[in-house]
């Protein structure tokens, strides 16, 4: 080894980075996997993206399982098993089973002490027109009920039952669920199935979370083994989505993984016949990755999953630093000086693509684009300083060279007129395609490849307990509790003629249970009105009532005149603490809840009524993103174009019109063919075919810069360009195997557009050295 002034420096980044490194590692390395955390914001208002977080953030930390038996005895007996091996799970905060008598009391008593200020609306309308009498007669009916015993005992000071009618206005039970033992059971065909809600006091995508909760369910179904139980288990949360994400992207690291690594040992040991260039082309891309895990994740504070996929395409453009160096080395001892204006102008053409790519308000592909940049350029950095250092003269076999001179004598033969012709024919074509053709698929789910399995399981339990739809609800907000109850009420009065029109299935906001002030005070002076004024004939005439008992109910109400049903009584009561997933308290200093929304069939309906009132936000998370996907897809696609001038623009100061052209053909007509093979495949246009078409692109513009910078042709750069490509199919080529859409979709264009431009690179490098105009 030489060390020498170059080498010095090269030493003293890696000190640099491996003490960042160490630093980082010592504060803990943090690999998010949360896809939210990478997307833009898609509100319009801060308030309203502040809220959304806020809410996804709460019902991440949550799953749902249902417990199913042919025999509901079985289900509850599975259910208690489960509860108690889940209280032990260090991951779990909160267990939601069982509502026991004294929550049901509770609930009870919260709105009989505040009977005289709650009317449900159809009540109201229906006091207003018939007076005390059909509440009357209703009230002796239930008498006749199984419920009488508990109704009598009521009436004595609740004599029309308004906080029992109050109450069942309001009670969600569908007509498969009932309460069975505290439990919430559902029945779904011959099996009945217990409620089990569960609350995890940290993220769903820590791993550790992800294990222990794997763990717990192993134990749990053993458990109902040991009890000889047959139990259907059902089962949804974002938990389980994002453990077959980690389990799914282990698998193909694995298998695709291995399968790409096998393929460049190989591909290495053949061509150089020696490990030398194997370990140094090793240390240039490990210092790359290292260099730009470790500053992306000191600059960003974490380091997405994302990132790491797609950030580590860089290798596909870093090995051909040292690719080219290698290969240089079978003709001069000292390749350096011979091969540095090339990989440099490579490089620079590089970071124009990935800083044209940071220009797009995506944090996710600005994390990207800084993490190759700093990756591709301390790979650079490695071969331009430590090489010459540590290589020795490379000696390739006499038949890898041969083979090398033939498909650069074959590139000779196709480079003349008639080739260039039908080269500038497949842009025209693939453009007449797109326009016939061409479609987006901008779907924020390709982001993951959801199991068949979960995803039935998640649509039996949403048809079994009618969930409200998950990305698709109302936020409101006020200045102060009251002023928020009224935009609910508000906003209550414009959904309940799309229940009616069948626009919507239903609703669920904590103003059906806490009604504002002003129609507190008015079912406060309406029951005064029937209090005060009705005789109590029937009552007294059936014996229920007697005088003292109407003047005592008489006393009631007016002692009860300020006692109105606050927001705080109600989220300290069991029921709202059943539904504080609704309230998101204080945001920017004012109090916003949610508004969950069943069975959607009008999207157009709902985000009407957000319009014409500023503190009401309609939130369609999965749709506004997609939108925002394909915006992103076609200012990517423009940011592409601007790419490739600039970069035209560079070559053409440096070598002139010509031949700047012809390096920039290559990829350009290989980022057509991609589009075409996309199309042909019926697979849509997306972000992350765009993404791969930008590594095509310096990938490409490296392979014509070989030959530009060269004297003449030679085998060792047709060497280079294979080593190259080749490397970047094992590496990238083999990700349209993955079961996840991103990835197959960005593996199949790379895979379509490296083989293109490999293809292309003889004909294009005979051109370029070719004196006459062709």
């Amino acid at each position: 080894m030489r060390i020498n002034y170059k080498s010095f420096i090269w030493i003293l980044l890696f000190i640099l980075v491996a003490a960042l490194s160490f630093q980082q590692g010592r504060n803990g390395i943090h690999v998010e996997s949360n896809i939210l955390k990478q997307l833009p914001a898609t509100e319009s208002d801060p308030f309203a993206e502040k809220a959304f977080t806020q809410f996804t953030e709460k019902n991440m930390q949550q799953f749902i399982l249902l417990v199913g038996s042919d025999k509901l005895e079985q289900a509850t007996k599975a259910a208690h098993l489960a509860i108690t091996a889940l209280e032990n799970n260090p991951s779990v905060s909160n267990i939601i089973s069982q509502t026991t008598n004294d929550q049901q009391q509770a609930i009870g008593q919260l709105f009989y002490q505040h009977r005289h200020h709650l009317l449900s609306t159809k009540d109201f309308n229906l006091l207003t027109q018939h007076g005390a009498d059909y509440f009357a007669q209703t009230a002796l009916q239930l008498l006749y009920s199984p419920m009488s015993g508990q109704l009598a005992e009521l009436m004595l000071n609740d004599p029309f039952l308004l906080s029992y009618r109050f109450i069942n206005a309001h009670h969600f039970t569908r007509e498969n669920q009932t309460l069975n033992d505290g439990f919430v059971t559902f029945q779904d065909g011959k099996q009945s199935f217990v409620l089990l809600s569960v609350q995890l006091n940290q993220s769903p995508f820590l791993p550790q979370t992800q294990l222990t909760i794997n763990n717990s369910l192993q134990a749990i179904e053993k458990l109902w083994d040991d009890h000889s139980l047959t139990i259907t288990l059902l089962k949804t949360g974002p938990i389980f989505y994002a453990e077959h994400a980690v389990n799914s992207a282990k698998k193909e690291i694995s298998t695709i993984g291995l399968g790409s690594l096998i393929g460049v040992l190989l591909l290495l040991i053949i061509c150089f016949v020696s490990l030398r260039p194997l370990i140094l082309t090793s240390i240039a891309l490990g210092f790359g990755i290292v260099t730009a895990f470790a500053f992306v994740h000191w600059l960003y504070g974490s380091i997405h999953l994302l990132t790491l996929v797609f950030g580590a395409s860089l290798i596909g453009v870093a090995v051909d630093y040292a690719f080219h160096y290698f290969a240089s080395s079978n003709e001069h001892y000292t390749p350096l000086p011979h091969i540095i204006t090339a990989i440099t102008l490579g490089l620079v053409s590089s970071l124009i693509g990935y800083f044209a790519l940071y220009t797009a308000p995506f944090p996710g592909l600005r994390q990207i684009a800084v993490f190759c940049c700093i990756g591709l350029t301390a790979a650079y950095l490695t071969v331009v300083l430590l090489f010459d250092s540590l290589a020795k003269p490379i000696n390739t076999p006499t038949k890898i060279l041969a083979l090398c001179k033939r498909l650069l004598t074959f590139g000779g033969i196709l480079a003349n007129r008639k080739m260039l012709f039908a080269l500038i024919v497949i842009p025209i074509i693939t453009i007449c395609m797109i326009y016939q053709m061409g479609k987006g698929d901008d779907n924020i789910r390709q982001l993951q490849s959801v199991p068949p399995q979960l995803l039935a399981q998640e649509q039996q339990i949403a048809k079994m307990m009618n969930s409200p739809a998950p990305n698709q609800f109302f936020v409101v907000k006020g200045d102060s509790h009251q002023q928020l109850l009224d935009h609910l009420q508000y906003l209550s009065a414009q959904l309940d003629p799309l229940i009616d029109q069948k626009k919507i299935a239903g609703y669920t906001s904590i103003q059906q249970w806490i009604p504002s002030q002003s129609q507190q005070e008015s079912a406060y002076k309406l029951i005064g009105r029937i209090l005060m004024n009705s005789n109590f004939e029937l009552f007294t005439q059936s014996g229920l009532l007697e005088q003292k008992d109407i003047d005592h109910i008489r006393q009631q109400y007016t002692a009860a005149n300020h006692q109105y049903l606050s927001i705080d009584t109600w989220l300290s009561s069991p029921l709202g603490q059943q539904l504080s997933y609704l309230w998101l308290g204080i945001i920017d200093q004012q109090y916003a809840s949610i508004v969950s929304l069943n069975h959607i069939q009008d999207l157009s309906a709902l985000e009407h009524i957000a319009l014409d009132n500023p503190s009401i936000y309609f939130v369609n998370k999965v749709s506004k993103i997609s939108q925002l996907f394909k915006s992103y897809r076609l200012l990517a696609a423009k940011v592409l174009v601007v790419a490739i001038a600039l970069i035209g623009l560079l070559l053409f100061i440096k070598y002139g019109l010509r031949k700047a052209l012809l390096v920039v053909a290559a990829p350009c007509i290989a980022i057509c063919i991609a589009a075409m093979t996309n199309l042909f495949f019926g697979e849509g246009f997306n972000l992350f075919n765009t993404l791969a078409l930008f590594l095509i692109l310096g990938i490409g513009i490296d392979y014509g810069l070989f030959y530009a910078e060269a004297k003449k042709p030679s085998p060792s750069i047709v060497l280079a360009v294979t080593l190259s490509a080749f490397t970047t199919l094992f590496s990238f080529g083999l990700l349209s195997l993955s079961s996840t859409p991103a990835l197959h979709s960005f593996g199949l264009t790379m895979l379509a557009g490296i083989i293109s431009v490999f293809m292309l690179s003889p004909i294009i490098g005979q051109l370029i050295h070719k004196q006459e105009t062709v």
